[in-house]
């Protein structure tokens, strides 16, 4: 009995023996199947997770191209900064949960990025990920301070506008990427933006370097500098003007562009409403910004394109009574008329089944052709259409540039809206004469001036004329290009006589004394939405000195206050422009003894403030009388003021301001 009894223990024994040794089988079976399926079957996927994990690959930004004006003024310029890298899932092993989004609020706090944005960083399943970018040397430090796991830092260059708003139209500005998004950033992006290096280097699953791991440092290739046609001297001239005549005249905006007729160089550009391209998201005003947070997405969207977009380029007009001067241009070339021709105006004319009346519906009478350009005499104008006759007119119109984009180097030009000429009726026709029923982009209409100006030769106009290197070498030119030849010398000299005439009779909110200056004010009616308004197109055109044109300048006033013309609103822009222009650029005035004296009297000289603390310098211009601004005043008296401009010893006018800055 008790020999069955171990007989049973010992089988029992042998079975579970059996059975363990049959299920550690099992489970070797199943290592080396698992083995073998990670080793061999799945080894690339593996081999390349393991790379990923090990490899830390870290984008090495390119310095990106500074934008001087043409004497080597920075006007946009990048400056360092750094962008911080983590490895989300070694964040998230040490900050779980709340503590996840009480890390995101802290970077938040520092970076100003969105704190929901850096949350769904470190939520990310990616190995390694950009958690902020452009950060300040203050602030990277604030950000160590957290002692984020497994964090990676790389230089960057952040872009910067020294000026904020200035010249922000033609500038344009970047993206959160650093790549070029408006304006000349944009347009020469490729020039600027460089090649990105790379770091690529090998740590452990903390991020933290191996012992044998391998390490390679790929160099960015900066970006090169373009150097543009941009007088800065003369842009804040015309910035100024044109915003002294915003606050003023009241219209949508004002638009503006000054040429070099001689070379095509476009010397300013400007627009307002401007924007700051340091921050191109934010609206300027207290009550945009308001506005502009209760927008959807889309409305957002559609009102920083629009915002961004140069209008001097890229938004047409009805040109009014400046386009006279190319109507009168083509009749004397084409030898239908001449500086003697007489014309009537009885005050209206009638055109096929339509009766065309004069701007203000008087009769001229009797007049000259100067004479007519200077009654901006729409009866006349009729006259010289129907002597050209359709087919010559257009020529003309086509000659000037009119009809197709200028080709200038900047991004959105629009194509002028001219009604094609086998469609075009006489009543058409003769709108088209006087200024009406087309429309043209002011760069456009300042490239058809300066032909006038350059004795008859169209030149394409530029805004960059080199680009270079990090050490300044020139590295590409961008030459004048001449187009066609419009007009012979002749012809322009006696157009520029007929717009100085114009000058001398009703410019009076243009004339400079001493200087003679040729021009031709435009009054057009707005249409909006298909149909002509009560708003108007207020512009004026004007070549300096006319004798030697060497500016040639396009203001339009987009639907100023109820009763203002182009005379009332861009006129006296153009005078406040000219009065800085001409003593900046050697323009001296032919003045009697007693206009001399006179212009002495309202006139101040500019002290010397630069090198003075802010404070020294107000009681310094206070005494002289002189009206200042401090760029971006940090509302410290103690502080340096390192330039000034106009320099010492200028001369200006009481509206006039001397600029103070800081850096």
């Amino acid at each position: 009995m008790i020999h069955i009894e171990k007989n049973k223990t010992t089988n029992l024994t042998k079975n579970r023996i059996i059975f363990l040794f049959i299920c550690v089988l099992i489970a070797i079976c199943l290592l080396i199947f698992r083995l073998a399926w990670v080793q061999v079957i799945n080894a690339d996927e593996y081999r390349d997770r393991a790379i990923r994990q090990q490899k830390g690959d870290v984008p090495i930004e390119a310095k990106r191209g500074t934008i001087y004006d043409r004497t080597g003024k920075p006007l946009a310029a990048s400056v360092m900064s750094y962008n911080v890298w983590v490895r989300p899932q070694q964040v998230r092993n040490e900050y779980k949960g709340a503590k996840l989004e009480d890390l995101s609020e802290k970077i938040s706090s520092i970076t100003g990025d969105d704190k929901e944005d850096i949350l769904g960083v470190l939520k990310s399943k990616a190995p390694l990920l950009k958690m902020t970018q452009y950060l300040e040397k203050r602030q990277l430090d604030k950000v160590k301070d957290l002692k984020i796991p497994s964090i990676q830092v790389a230089e960057a260059s952040r872009r910067s506008y020294p000026m904020g708003d200035f010249a922000s139209h033609l500038l344009g500005s970047v993206n959160n990427e650093n790549q070029g998004r408006s304006g000349l950033e944009l347009q020469y992006d490729k020039y600027l933006s460089g090649v990105a290096g790379r770091w690529i280097r090998s740590g452990d699953v903390h991020g933290d370097p191996l012992t044998f791991g391998s390490e390679s440092y790929f160099e960015a290739e900066d970006g090169l500098n373009v150097v543009t046609t941009i007088d800065e001297v003369l842009q804040h001239y015309l910035e100024t003007s044109i915003r002294n005549g915003f606050k003023q005249y009241k219209p949508e905006s004002i638009q503006a562009v000054v040429m070099d007729p001689k070379t095509g160089d476009v010397l300013a550009m400007a627009t307002v409403p401007s924007f700051n391209p340091n921050k191109p998201t934010v609206p300027a005003s207290k009550e945009d910004r308001e506005s502009f947070a209760k927008l959807s997405d889309k409305e957002k969207t559609d009102y920083l394109s629009k915002l961004w977009t140069n209008p001097v380029v890229s938004s047409v007009y009805e040109p009014g009574s400046t386009i006279k001067t190319i109507t009168i241009s083509a009749a004397l070339e084409e030898k239908l008329t001449s500086p003697d021709d007489h014309f009537y105006c009885g005050g209206s004319v009638a055109v096929a089944d339509r009766v065309i009346h004069c701007y203000n519906n008087n009769a001229h009478g009797d007049q000259t052709l100067g004479m007519a350009l200077a009654n901006s005499c729409n009866i006349a104008m009729v006259a010289l259409e129907r002597r050209l006759g359709g087919e010559k007119f257009y020529k003309y119109l086509d000659l000037f540039g009119l009809t197709e984009k200028t080709g200038i180097d900047l991004p959105g030009e629009a194509y002028p809206l001219v009604p094609p000429l086998e469609s075009v009726t006489e009543i058409t026709r003769a709108n088209v004469a006087f200024g009406q029923g087309f429309a043209v982009t002011p760069i456009e209409m300042c490239q058809a001036l300066s032909a006038i100006g350059n004795e008859g030769v169209l030149l394409k106009p530029r805004v960059v004329k080199e680009l270079t290197d990090q050490n300044g070498n020139v590295v590409k030119k961008f030459p004048v290009q001449v187009k066609k030849k419009v007009l012979s010398k002749a012809t322009t000299e006696e157009t520029i006589a007929a717009m100085e005439m114009m000058v001398q009779k009703h410019g009076g909110t243009v004339a400079i004394p001493g200087v003679r200056i040729a021009g031709k004010t435009g009054s057009a009616e707005k249409p909006i939405n298909g149909v002509y308004s009560n708003k108007i197109f207020g512009s004026m055109i004007c070549l300096a000195p006319a004798e030697d044109p060497k500016l040639a300048i396009v203001i339009m006033a987009d639907a100023p206050a109820p009763g203002l013309f182009g005379i009332t609103t861009a006129g006296p822009m153009i005078k406040e422009f000219f009065e800085k222009a001409f003593p900046y650029m050697g323009i001296e005035p032919h003045l009697t003894d007693e206009e001399k004296e006179k212009l002495n009297k309202t006139q101040k000289t500019v002290p010397t403030v630069a090198g003075k603390t802010i404070g020294e310098a107000k009681q310094i211009l206070g005494n002289a009388g002189v009206n200042y601004i401090i760029v971006e005043d940090p509302g410290d008296d103690s502080v340096t003021i390192k330039a000034q401009h106009p320099q010492p010893g200028n001369k200006i006018s009481d509206i006039e301001k001397v600029y103070l800055y800081l850096n």
